[in-house]
């Protein structure tokens, strides 16, 4: 028998589709801007702060095989990086999904 607890609230806060070359198609919420070759440094709009406890990312490359990891540095600046499949960091097309859990 499952034990449940009080439900939880998920909201998307940002959304952001960007090419490798730090070209924003599509933004929600957020700016962004390409830092260094696979770093990319994103600003939640004023009210879209999520802090550590609450932030749930979803990142999705757009290349299969390629990785992307989101970091949360404040609650309303994170950084998002990129890699080929072994790891190297590289310029590469991704979307993000940026959410708060309560």
């Amino acid at each position: 028998m499952a034990n449940i607890s009080s439900p939880v609230s998920v909201e998307c806060t940002a959304f952001l589709k960007m090419t490798g070359a730090g070209v924003v198609t599509t933004a929600r919420g957020c700016s962004a801007v390409r830092t260094l070759a696979g770093i990319y440094t994103i600003t939640l709009d004023p009210g879209n702060g999520v802090n550590a406890s609450q932030f749930a990312p979803v990142g999705i490359a757009e290349v299969a095989g390629s990785i992307v990891t989101v970091a949360s540095t404040s609650d309303t600046v994170k950084v998002v990086t990129t890699a080929n499949a072994a790891g190297v960091a590289t310029d590469l097309d991704f979307s993000i999904l940026i959410n708060r859990v309560a």
